[in-house]
């Protein structure tokens, strides 16, 4: 069994054994970036609402809990201690306190709309909490665009287990090619933002007249 597989068992056995705590807790990890992904659990736990071992309101209600507490708790860590590891160790990821400005003057723009919508996408809708600490972005406002991604996000994937029944395990199969073109345009996103930097730094700038050699 690799290490995929062996994940996916756990999960499975967490939820069996624990019922809708299980679910929470599940949840929660992977509001706090675990490598759980909340395709599986959300997927078979409303296939468990189809077999009649839960209800689904109630799976979909532990899962968006268990979203939740994880993000403000990934939140909590990037608003106490997150600008203090960026002043350390920043500048070996081309970030400092200008990034920090600027970090915090983009999320009181367009926060509300990034909060809401990275929900949505793999690996960034769990990794949006700890810049959202660092940038101090409100957190009442972060409670409601948080709670409601994750209500439509985990509300689909259960909804999609329940009508697939036994065969739910076609979803991850889905998810997976969902994540891929994911993690293709946040690659993108990160590329772009270091040649920014580096152009920025001026590490990319034009050679001057004068400094061209003969």
């Amino acid at each position: 069994m690799g290490l995929v597989d062996a994940i996916v068992q756990w999960v499975l056995d967490i939820i069996q054994s624990m019922g809708y705590f299980g679910i929470v807790f599940l949840m929660f990890l992977d509001g706090i970036s675990f490598p759980i992904p909340s395709e599986v659990i959300m997927a078979f736990s409303g296939w468990l609402s189809y077999d009649g071992e839960f209800n689904l309101f109630l799976v979909i209600l532990a899962g968006t809990l268990g979203s939740v507490i994880g993000a403000l708790a990934a939140y909590g860590i990037g608003y106490t201690g997150g600008r203090v590891l960026v002043q350390r160790f920043g500048r070996f990821v081309l970030m400092g306190d200008d990034s920090l400005d600027k970090a915090e003057a983009w999320f009181k723009h367009y926060g509300d709309w990034a909060i809401f919508l990275t929900r949505f996408v793999p690996l960034v809708r769990t990794l949006i909490s700890f810049p959202a600490g660092i940038a101090k972005y409100n957190l009442k406002r972060f409670i409601l665009y948080t709670t409601l991604g994750s209500l439509i996000w985990n509300a689909v994937l259960a909804y999609l287990g329940y009508l697939l029944g036994p065969e739910w395990e076609n979803i991850i199969d889905f998810f997976d090619r969902y994540s891929l073109v994911a993690v293709a345009a946040l690659a993108i996103i990160v590329v772009w933002w270091v040649l920014h930097r580096l152009r920025e730094m001026g590490k990319f700038s034009s050679p001057k007249k004068g400094d061209e050699g003969v």
